[in-house]
């Protein structure tokens, strides 16, 4: 993806017409304009945000190094699997389309990967906790697994475009190694369970993932980044970390940023983890998953 990318950039730097960005841009202004426009798009922005809509119909989000083709990739991917999907209420559940990834390297300062995509209007359920807005998440939430489980193409686990996969449950920083096939995520997630259990002197534990049903998953659904639409649709925003996981493992992310919210945040959380739990048929998983979540947080590992 990444080498793609770079190619991408350099050709469409070296022919692209002479033309800044502004707010009324279209997608063909966005495709066609050079890596430093966009950039200094992004720059100029009012917002301080790490994503800043930069035109009307756009906005510009800046990552760390090599997560943006990631993030790009598995946002496509949901885009193009549920994007506009019926949640109820005449509400449809929205992603954001992704629309270009570039690279920035400079050799004198730090570098980014930056994504442009569609700007969806509205606010975050977290700013907007009304019982309709909470409702309509909650279905999202449901429909991305359900939607992707019941697709007949058989994915390898982990990331949409392969690589490492991040965030929960694995700490702050990556797994030390791609999943090629289940059985390569087993290896992972035992190995954490057993040192865990090592080092607390307790029985080992494992977590038997053959023969689940696998389905994608976003891994970081806290309520900012759930958005409750000016036209009452709800978006699902920042697919950095989303893969093909077991049920399971978007309950036992659920929880475990639950337990981070206070007041009628934690409440609405909560609600959304009870309503995910009626669906999934391992709960225990999850309490394992939080083990694997604090050994990946204590401890770096190797190959």
């Amino acid at each position: 993806m990444a080498p793609d990318t770079a190619r991408q950039d350099a050709l469409v730097d070296a022919t692209c017409r002479a033309t800044k960005l502004s707010w009324w841009s279209t997608e063909a202004d966005v495709l066609n304009s050079s890596k430093r426009e966009i950039i200094d798009a992004y720059d100029n922005a009012e917002s301080h945000a790490i994503a800043r809509r930069v035109s009307e119909r756009f906005l510009v989000k800046r990552c760390v190094p090599g997560i943006g083709a990631t993030e790009f990739s598995n946002q496509k991917h949901a885009w193009e699997k549920l994007d506009g999907s019926d949640i109820g209420n005449r509400r449809k559940m929205r992603i954001p389309r992704p629309v270009r990834c570039i690279q920035d390297r400079p050799p004198d300062s730090l570098p980014f990967d930056f994504i442009v995509m569609e700007f969806l209007d509205g606010v975050t359920v977290e700013d907007s906790l009304g019982e309709a807005n909470v409702s309509a998440a909650t279905k999202a939430i449901h429909m991305i697994f359900e939607k992707t489980a019941k697709s007949d193409e058989r994915r390898q686990p982990g990331p949409v475009s392969g690589g490492q996969a991040s965030g929960f449950p694995w700490g702050d920083s990556y797994c030390e190694s791609a999943f090629s096939c289940v059985e390569d995520l087993q290896r992972c997630v035992d190995k954490r369970l057993r040192q865990r259990a090592i080092a607390k002197g307790q029985p080992v534990s494992n977590l038997p993932l053959s023969g689940r049903q696998f389905g994608l998953c976003h891994m970081d659904l806290e309520l900012r980044n759930i958005i409750a639409m000016s036209n009452g649709d709800i978006a699902i925003v920042d697919w950095e970390s989303a893969g093909y996981y077991p049920a399971e493992f978007e309950l036992a992310s659920l929880t475990y940023w639950a337990g981070f919210c206070t007041g009628e945040r934690r409440e609405v959380m909560e609600g959304i983890c009870v309503s995910m739990a009626r669906t999934c048929a391992h709960i225990s998983d999850c309490n394992l998953l939080h083990l694997v979540q604090s050994q990946s947080l204590a401890w770096s590992f190797g190959p």
